[in-house]
């Protein structure tokens, strides 16, 4: 594993309060887990060395709290009535939202071509399949790959293509109620 992570924060004051990171990285292996299999030729591991099933590339997240400057002891509203500012005051905006590049994806020929009881061969690689059309019918180029001569393993790494990038947005309003208690 190779990355570089990068973070920027700022603390609580006046009412906001942000961070924002961001990791670039590669995690190449020869087996990412227990529960997959990558391994195509038991006797050549070293054409087994690729990327990592969990290899994303870039990871940008910010999150955020901002707390409307509105009710008792705020800047709007300093002074209002409890009843009003148990209305309008105490609200927040808060979110995180989180962009990341596709993470890899195994291609596989499902058939045993190469004559020894598995079904989890690669294809032969041609060129760079990420250079497809990238529409949801047809995410890269499949002309890239063919099938391997019978009686052979196919020259495609494992987790050779990119799949999309995901991009989330979580975001709420939230209400603060203040609650005293009173020990007698």
């Amino acid at each position: 594993y190779h990355g570089l992570q990068a973070s920027a924060v700022k603390r609580f004051n006046q009412g906001l309060s942000f961070q924002g990171n961001y990791t670039w990285s590669r995690a190449m292996d020869y087996q990412s887990s227990l529960a997959e299999t990558k391994t195509q030729n038991p006797f050549n591991r070293a054409a087994d060395y690729s990327r990592s099933s969990w290899d994303l590339r870039h990871v940008f997240q910010f999150a955020y709290v901002y707390e409307l400057p509105m009710g008792r002891g705020r800047r709007f509203g300093g002074n209002m009535h409890k009843a009003l500012d148990y209305a309008i005051g105490g609200w927040s905006l808060e979110g995180i939202a989180r962009f990341q590049s596709g993470g890899p994806v195994n291609i596989t020929i499902g058939q045993d071509r190469a004559n020894i009881g598995s079904s989890t061969q690669r294809p032969d690689a041609l060129r760079n399949p990420n250079t497809g059309p990238r529409t949801p019918e047809q995410w890269f180029d499949t002309s890239a790959f063919q099938m391997p001569a019978i009686y052979t393993y196919g020259s495609a790494g494992a987790y050779l293509v990119d799949s999309d990038g995901r991009h989330n947005f979580d975001f709420s309003i939230a209400k603060s109620f203040r609650i005293a208690e009173q020990h007698a």
